[in-house]
């Protein structure tokens, strides 16, 4: 028996606090993936304001609001 896409999408997304609980997920883990979001948006806003006031030039593309995108990615590797 296979694992398919529809074995997720008929659970419910279980709360982190239910991961810790059952020792799927450490608080230590937890703690790391959610400093590591506010340091990703703290970078974030600091290339935006130098961008602002014209201290780097050229391109960007932020990733504001996706943080947890790349951190979750990140640590299911």
């Amino acid at each position: 028996m296979g694992f398919g896409i529809d074995d997720t999408r008929n659970k419910p997304t279980p709360k982190v606090k239910d991961l810790i609980k059952d020792g799927i997920v450490g608080l230590e883990d937890v703690t790391d993936w959610l400093r590591t979001i506010h340091e990703i948006r703290f970078f974030e806003e600091k290339v935006f304001d130098l961008l602002g006031q014209n201290i780097i030039k050229g391109a960007s593309h932020l990733y504001a609001g996706e943080e947890a995108v790349a951190v979750g990615a990140t640590a299911a590797i």
